[in-house]
């Protein structure tokens, strides 16, 4: 398993000394596994059919030249296997709460999940030739948001790392949110929490 990481446009995270700070600070966002992400699929036609948490599978990160490879041999020996995927290793993008102060963030994640071949940001938020102002209403136009699945993912989630009012408050921030389809679902959940 290895770690992918997840951040906004030009919210990459910068280390730097106390007298390299301007330098820094002048300098263009670092390249990440991520905008990588985004040029591999700018420059390769299978990368375009690559989700960015299954990138591991088919491509290594060379960590000298901040780029994306096709990998060069079939690490799996299983004959059932199809050729084109060539690794066991599966990319994690970090766990993100669903609450105001991520709730970017948290859509950006959503989109990864079920987007291939993005080429920038703004690529990944556009649906249908049309920008969206921001990830959450591409998740909407994609239908990402029209059941309860992907809420039903966040509670779970969040029931397998939290608890008591750091649960009640995703819960308290879904209803804030989103509107669950299932009111029944909603019923059940705001009996539990009442306890």
């Amino acid at each position: 398993m290895e770690k992918l990481p997840l951040h906004l446009e030009n919210a990459q995270i910068v280390f730097f000394e106390q007298d390299t700070a301007r330098a820094t600070a002048e300098k263009s966002p670092p390249t990440t596994k991520l905008t990588a992400h985004f040029h591999v699929n700018q420059m390769d036609e299978n990368a375009r059919q690559v989700l960015y948490p299954d990138i591991y599978q088919f491509y290594t990160y060379n960590q000298q030249t901040q780029t994306w490879t096709k990998r060069k041999r079939n690490l799996r020996k299983h004959p059932t296997t199809n050729p084109d995927q060539m690794s066991d290793t599966v990319g994690r993008i970090p766990i993100i709460s669903l609450n105001a102060n991520q709730s970017e963030i948290y859509f950006l994640r959503m989109l990864l999940y079920h987007r291939p071949g993005a080429t920038s940001f703004t690529d990944l938020r556009t649906i249908n030739g049309h920008e969206c102002p921001d990830f959450q209403n591409a998740c909407l136009q994609l239908g990402l948001l029209n059941d309860d699945t992907e809420i039903d993912k966040v509670m779970e989630e969040a029931a397998s790392v939290k608890f008591g009012t750091t649960l009640r408050q995703t819960f308290v921030t879904i209803l804030l949110w989103t509107t669950p389809k299932d009111q029944q679902i909603t019923i059940i959940y705001t009996v539990i929490f009442a306890f």
